[in-house]
């Protein structure tokens, strides 16, 4: 039993052991290995799910960037002169601090429920952001008029 181990263990060291000598580093007739090929880097690559993007998503993200912007003008025509919605208006009736976290958790809210709703129904990118711009039109003039005001 015990010849049996070590020969088995002989035969295990043996194989460990690499008996041709080394290739040198730089030799005239050394073959360099082919490029990789096309076929080879495309099944190096990490895999990623095929997405596509869906017809209206830029579409939806200039509206939305525009509804934005139609918001913060709406906040600075309004800033400090009297509010005639009393849900916005705050001490005083006038449009302040309190107004504008109003309005922010408002707008939050809306762009957090069309997030949800897109996501489950992507085909709805365009109906939204047409949505976006009806209501920044009417903020437009909702800032046209307040800037009429003395």
């Amino acid at each position: 039993m015990k010849v049996l181990t070590v020969f088995l263990f002989g035969m295990s060291l043996g194989a460990q052991v690499n008996l041709t000598p080394p290739a040198p580093l730089l030799s005239a007739d050394a073959v360099l290995p082919a490029a990789p090929s096309a076929a080879m880097e495309h099944s190096l690559r990490p895999l990623e799910p095929n997405r596509t993007i869906p017809p209206g998503r830029t579409f939806y993200r200039w509206s939305a960037a525009i509804l934005a912007a139609s918001g913060v003008a709406d906040v600075a025509s309004s800033w400090r002169r009297p509010e005639a919605n009393p849900v916005m208006a705050g001490s005083g009736s006038t449009f302040g601090g309190q107004s504008v976290a109003i309005k922010l958790g408002l707008a939050g809210t809306s762009f957090l429920l069309e997030q949800v709703v897109l996501r489950h129904r992507p085909d709805l990118y365009r109906r939204i952001a047409w949505l976006n711009l009806g209501i920044a039109g009417a903020q437009g003039a909702i800032v046209a008029h307040n800037v009429s005001l003395p």
